[in-house]
């Protein structure tokens, strides 16, 4: 961490290793709606809207000069947390001072991450020929964990999307038979982050998924109920102690808070905001964030069928390779 050496021979190694992971995330359906629909919900100069490791035509050029620049402007002492977690038994300083208490790198001051507006709605179908099923996202631009309506928000979520027998899986899934699963991810980043309906459905019926979708999302007639919540909440504080039953995984959770800037209290705070909402707090949550009306759409699948049944819909698309 403090000296590699980041030999050409590992460079090249890891860039052809990288190279071959973007081949084969093209080829997988559900991966392309995902990335595509972050393209078209953030702006390009926002780093959210690429791939974390790095897109084809970037990697392909990375050198080894490139990337010990990288680490010498980045990789400093005074940009790093230290984590560690474990029966230490008090000797956690004396780990850390052993092993980077000589480390004096300079520091660079990191360039705070930039909040994303909403980019205009689009609906994109991305041709895969011969496709038998298609994947779908619908959603947009939503929030991140410092937004106070961020546990109004997961709970609703959650009776939405999040279940088994939520609003979308029990309709789309039990009662249309449309498709094996589908849920309303949340995906909070650094500063906002997106909400999307997600899931693969027939071919034949997407067009009609995508109707339904819709309507169950508007819930301007059909607020969530007090059952509703009270099943997300038990569900969100009951799985909590397992969630952080290890080291490592308590780890993970103190990462996370570091690189999003949340203070080390925010699992509890969280839980106790968790416990107090009600149904008409995460109606109101909701309806504040998702707006039904400015939804972007993802169809990955077989345009030859998708595009004429969704224009059949009403539901005009741009059609990509």
């Amino acid at each position: 961490v403090t000296s590699p050496e980041l030999s050409a021979e590992n460079v090249d190694r890891h860039r052809t290793l990288r190279l071959g992971e973007i081949e084969q995330a093209a080829a997988n359906s559900s991966h392309t709606a995902t990335r595509t629909f972050a393209g078209l919900v953030f702006a390009d100069e926002n780093r959210a809207s690429r791939m974390a490791g790095g897109q084809a035509d970037t990697v392909k050029d990375v050198t080894r000069d490139d990337v010990l620049a990288f680490h010498s402007e980045r990789f400093t002492a005074a940009n790093s947390t230290l984590i560690l977690g474990g029966a230490l038994s008090g000797q956690g300083h004396a780990l850390a001072e052993a092993a980077f208490g000589q480390w004096r790198a300079p520091s660079a001051p990191l360039a705070p991450a930039p909040s994303p507006e909403k980019q205009p709605t689009r609906a994109v179908l991305i041709h895969r020929p011969g496709a038998v099923q298609a994947d779908l996202r619908l959603g947009g631009i939503g929030i991140d964990r410092h937004d106070p309506r961020w546990a109004a928000l997961s709970v609703a979520a959650y009776a939405m999307g999040g279940a088994f027998l939520s609003r979308l899986n029990k309709v789309l899934r039990e009662e249309k038979g449309y498709t094996y699963g589908v849920g309303l991810q949340l995906s909070p980043h650094r500063r906002r982050g997106t909400f999307a309906v997600a899931g693969s459905f027939r071919t034949d019926v997407l067009a009609d998924a995508v109707l339904e979708a819709r309507r169950l999302l508007d819930v301007s007639s059909a607020g969530f109920t007090a059952d509703e919540v009270n099943e997300a909440v038990n569900y969100i504080t009951g799985v909590s102690p397992l969630r952080y039953a290890t080291a490592d995984s308590v780890v993970d959770q103190a990462a996370l808070q570091v690189l999003t800037g949340l203070d080390i209290d925010y699992v509890d705070r969280h839980l106790a905001n968790v416990r107090a909402v009600t149904a008409e707090s995460a109606t109101t949550a909701y309806t504040d964030v998702v707006d039904t009306t400015g939804l972007t759409m993802v169809v990955v699948g077989n345009a030859d069928e998708l595009a004429p049944a969704l224009q059949r819909a009403g539901i005009d698309v741009e059609i990509a390779e």
